[in-house]
């Protein structure tokens, strides 16, 4: 992707005039009132020059990793401004469908956090994990690739609880070099923490190649064509 993004974030990359954030952005109006995007050093203010300090009605705040080093480490960069159960969604994803409905399904769960899930086998670029469960309840995330049993992965969004940033501490193991958020799933489960799959029911695609570049504009053409849209409904 390095001449697609010609060193910028994915998130920046154009798509039909828009950036990816802008795009996935409009995907959690709604429930959500504050995001705050955790970039990379020296990418703050080209985040700051296009969304400002909000975005429509969603204030934007911004956090700085100061080193690539997972996600989950990331995460815990937006620690300050997190009071309450909250959304975590990567920035390369690119959802056809509101996103507004996930919080909503999991408040009525009953459980600590939810994951979003799709087929193992969908189309739309690299997991982050292979999800197990038992009735809808996940039991386990394992990083792919991996050799064992699993018909759904995650699609790109999680829902957890406050205590994640707790757990997420524990997890952290420095050797391994990288802090991902299934390490900190499955500490979570393992102290007794309950998550629910939920499942999207729409197109996404991971931004991971110019192919999945030229994927989404094409989707996001088909959904700007209304003569495309009533001859699929």
């Amino acid at each position: 992707m390095e001449g697609l993004t010609d060193g910028r974030p994915k998130a920046l990359l154009e798509i039909s005039g828009r950036t990816l954030i802008e795009h996935l952005l409009d995907r959690l109006r709604g429930p959500v009132t504050d995001v705050c995007l955790v970039t990379g050093p020296g990418d703050a203010e080209s985040f700051r020059r296009i969304l400002g300090e909000s975005y429509g009605d969603l204030r934007v705040h911004i956090a700085v990793q100061n080193s690539p080093v997972g996600v989950a480490d990331a995460v815990r960069r937006a620690e300050a401004l997190v009071n309450g159960p909250f959304m975590v969604v990567m920035g390369d994803c690119w959802y056809d469908r509101d996103l507004s409905s996930f919080p909503q399904q999991w408040q009525s769960a009953d459980t600590d956090g939810a994951v979003l899930v799709e087929p193992a086998d969908a189309a739309g670029g690299q997991p982050i994990g292979l999800v197990t469960l038992t009735e809808e309840r996940v039991t386990g995330m394992i990083k792919a690739p991996w050799s064992g049993q699993a018909d759904l992965r995650v699609c790109g969004a999680f829902l957890f609880p406050l205590k994640f940033f707790t757990s997420a501490a524990a997890a952290h193991r420095p050797e391994s070099g990288e802090h991902e958020l299934e390490d900190v799933v499955q500490e979570l489960i393992a102290g007794g923490a309950t998550f629910r799959a939920i499942r999207y029911e729409g197109w996404r695609r991971n931004i991971n190649t110019p192919a999945d570049l030229r994927a989404v504009e094409e989707r996001v053409d088909t959904l700007s064509d209304p003569a495309a849209i009533n001859s699929s409904e």
